[in-house]
């Protein structure tokens, strides 16, 4: 090809270019009466929901949303309790009869109830679209051991407060039933079995569920103070209907039970909230049932 022939081909392909551009303002031109301008569209596909995610949950503070997150929060908390109890049966038809004297499962059968707690969350996070979502962990910064060891008294000076004003209002603790307390200073000996049993396994499964997922169902549709309220009225539900099948322990006793254990949920939710590390709120409960600060608040 000489050059005159290339020089007529660019001569061409100039003469073209108005056409061109006339076209694409016209195509332009029929698209922005649906979409009014490319910011719009982008909206508008931004409003759009993902697919596999739940509509009512996308819009945060919603009326509707807060109706489903909070009827999944429960969902989730009643279906911990039920899957616990499915767990304690579980245990006992698996396990044979004589390795229940042993001192090791007799410890370990006082959080017979999380077996059905981790096999109900790991469930839930298997089969979750954002498990991370539901199950914030990470190595402790210097903010989370801090609240790690300011969280104990906290527990201990609310049982203060709350113990005398139930007592006030005619409500007893349970005189029977599994506090899941171990009396370690007279018996040093157990603390790697207790260590194991209630800081890498009961602690952990409880939290998950009653911390991670209950929470991060509702935080879609509320904000802190209301996740933080909601979870631990719900951790208090927990107690309760726990209390109401224990044989011998009344509804009023239960209640107790239930009410009392409100307040160190509403205190372990706001700490997992602003750390946003599980590995707190589980450190801190396992706490409560170990070291004698524990003591004061034998029902958590």
């Amino acid at each position: 090809m000489d050059s005159a022939t290339r020089l007529e081909m660019i001569r061409r392909k100039r003469r073209s270019l108005p056409k061109l551009s006339a076209e694409i303002n016209t195509i332009h031109c029929q698209v922005r009466p649906v979409y009014g301008d490319s910011t719009a569209l982008l909206s508008h596909q931004r409003k759009r929901p993902v697919s596999g995610m739940v509509p009512t949950l996308s819009t945060p503070f919603g009326g509707r949303s807060r109706i489903a997150a909070t009827a999944g929060a429960l969902s989730v908390a009643v279906g911990g309790f039920i899957a616990g109890l499915l767990g304690i049966e579980l245990l006992g038809v698996v396990l044979p009869a004589w390795i229940w004297d042993t001192v090791a499962v007799r410890i370990a059968a006082q959080h017979q109830i999380q077996f059905g707690f981790a096999l109900f969350g790991g469930a839930l996070l298997y089969f979750h679209t954002s498990p991370d979502r539901l199950c914030r962990i990470q190595w402790p910064t210097l903010g989370d051991v801090a609240w790690i060891v300011v969280l104990p008294p906290l527990i201990v000076i609310s049982g203060g407060v709350v113990t005398p004003a139930l007592s006030a209002i005619g409500l007893s603790p349970p005189s029977v039933g599994s506090t899941g307390a171990i009396d370690l200073a007279t018996n040093p000996s157990l603390w790697p079995l207790a260590f194991v049993v209630k800081y890498l396994f009961a602690a952990p499964a409880e939290e998950l569920l009653y911390r991670g997922i209950v929470q991060g169902f509702l935080r879609p549709a509320f904000d802190r103070l209301g996740v933080v309220l909601i979870s631990g009225l719900l951790f208090g539900l927990l107690h309760l209907l726990v209390g109401i099948i224990q044989p011998g322990v009344g509804f009023e006793s239960a209640l107790y039970w239930g009410l009392s254990t409100t307040v160190p949920g509403i205190i372990w939710g706001y700490a997992y909230e602003r750390t946003e590390n599980l590995l707190v709120t589980i450190t801190a409960h396992a706490m409560a049932w170990t070291v004698p600060l524990g003591i004061l608040t034998p029902f958590v």
